[in-house]
C-alpha cells in the first residue's frame, strides 16, 4: 500500500504545478510588461505599436472579438514570422 501513495502524488503534483504556471502570480514574476486597453487603443491610433493575434486557430475562428488592425500569426510558427517585425518597435501579442 505504501507503493501506491507516490504514484498518486505525481499526478497531483503535476496538476498543482500546471495551475501555478497558468496563474497571474507566475506571469507577473516573469516581468512581462502589461498595458491597459486604453493604453493599447491610444498606441494603435497613433500607429506606434504592432498588434499580433496569436490565439489558437480554433479560438480565433470561433470568436467575433478581434482587435481591428491586428495581424494574425500562428503561435506554432513563431520561428517563421518573428523576424519579419521590426526589433526597435513595440509588439503586442495577445491570446485567449
Amino acid at each position: 500500500m505504501l507503493k501506491k501513495a507516490p504514484l498518486l502524488f505525481v499526478p497531483i503534483a503535476a496538476l498543482l504545478l500546471l495551475l501555478y504556471a497558468c496563474s497571474p502570480v507566475f506571469t507577473r514574476s516573469l516581468n512581462v510588461p502589461r498595458i491597459t486597453p486604453q493604453e493599447l487603443n491610444a498606441r494603435i491610433e497613433s500607429g506606434t505599436v504592432t498588434v499580433i493575434d496569436v490565439r489558437q486557430e480554433r479560438d480565433w475562428e470561433r470568436t467575433p472579438y478581434k482587435i481591428t488592425g491586428a495581424l494574425r500569426e500562428l503561435p506554432s510558427d513563431i520561428e517563421s514570422w518573428a523576424g519579419k517585425y521590426p526589433k526597435d518597435a513595440p509588439l503586442v501579442l495577445y491570446c485567449a
